[in-house]
């Protein structure tokens, strides 16, 4: 991920490329007032694969929560669909000079969610399974959930903004998508059946997690059976014997699992603090909307308590701690707000 200003003058783009954000909140009082101006904080810039991303914010509840102010939602790896019950806005650029030989620019994709494209400046090429469509300044392009993929044929850069609406495909159309397609999203889509029935609960605000594991296979299955994670991505390195693979959770949070030859682990502990005695990673802490209504779920799924649901420390708030089955801590709160304490 790539974080603060773009070299606009190395990337080949015009001054002053990144988009100005301005976000509204309420001070003390209750009054309106701007809470941060500048550039869009988090973006990435490939000018060799013809593409730039700004993600300018996105919200994971409905109805969205809102607070005076809050941390930037957005801060976090690039991904492209919305969080769950959520909303995502970001701008695309789109370069010339980067459609391969089967005519497409971006890889054919598809997301669960209902996608409203606006072109801002430039032309663009709509590419689905049996037809293409130009679009132009001004055209508004809403994908429903459709297999798609854009190409920018121009000699000027594309520019788009995309609002994206978290949603979730009905059974009859399930049934007459591709096999592939539908068992993908069935089984690691962020609404398959790790996620269906408990999808407000699991609301989670962290992007990545790295977990040292003992058993790569065992683990990756627990945490996809009890979270609803779906596998995104695994690696092999023989020459330092060391695997791993990345876990794409409902709200798009990454968990990188990662199994080296001869790690050893550390005596269980029976405590929170007991856990810190050991300095490293001490656990991961999932914001959810029900911590009494996820912990059941977890345990039932085979977690082991560590501390029942109860006040937290910080006013207003309710946490617990369940370990996975090798005894790495898991928190779970339900904080609404940024943090305060």
């Amino acid at each position: 991920m790539s974080t603060g200003e773009v070299d606009a003058a190395a990337a080949g783009l015009p001054e002053g490329t990144v988009p100005r954000r301005v976000v509204t909140g309420h001070d003390a009082n209750g009054v309106s007032v701007v809470v941060s101006d500048g550039i869009v904080p988090v973006h990435r810039v490939m000018p060799e694969d013809g593409a730039g991303f700004y993600e300018v914010w996105q919200t994971s509840g409905m109805p969205a929560p809102i607070v005076a102010d809050e941390g930037d939602p957005t801060i976090g790896s690039i991904r492209v669909p919305p969080p769950v019950n959520g909303t995502k806005i970001r701008v695309n650029e789109f370069f010339p000079g980067h459609v391969g030989p089967e005519g497409r620019q971006s890889p054919v994709h598809r997301t669960e969610s209902v996608d409203y494209g606006i072109v801002l400046e430039g032309e663009i090429v709509l590419i689905l399974d049996d037809s293409e469509t130009t679009l132009r300044a001004g055209d508004i392009c809403v994908q429903r959930g459709t297999d798609h993929a854009w190409a920018n044929r121009t000699d000027r850069v594309c520019r788009m903004a995309f609002i994206l609406i978290d949603g979730h495909f009905e059974d009859e159309l399930l049934t007459v998508l591709p096999g592939d397609v539908r068992d993908q999203l069935m089984t690691a889509g962020p609404h398959g059946p790790g996620a269906r029935g408990r999808r407000t609960e699991m609301t989670l605000h962290i992007d990545h997690v790295g977990l040292s594991v003992g058993d790569l296979d065992a683990q990756r299955d627990w945490y996809q059976r009890a979270f609803g994670f779906g596998a995104a991505g695994a690696f092999d390195v023989p020459g330092a014997g060391l695997r791993g693979v990345f876990l794409i959770g409902p709200d798009g949070i990454a968990l990188e699992l990662l199994e080296l030859r001869g790690s050893t682990h550390r005596a269980a502990a029976s405590t929170p603090p007991d856990e810190l005695l050991a300095q490293g990673y001490g656990h991961v802490c999932f914001r959810v909307e029900s911590v009494d209504e996820t912990f059941a779920a977890l345990v039932e799924a085979g977690a082991i308590v560590v501390t029942e649901p109860g006040p937290s420390p910080e006013p207003g708030v309710r946490f617990a701690f369940v370990t996975d089955p090798e005894g790495n801590f898991i928190e779970l709160l339900d904080r609404k707000g940024p943090v305060t304490a």
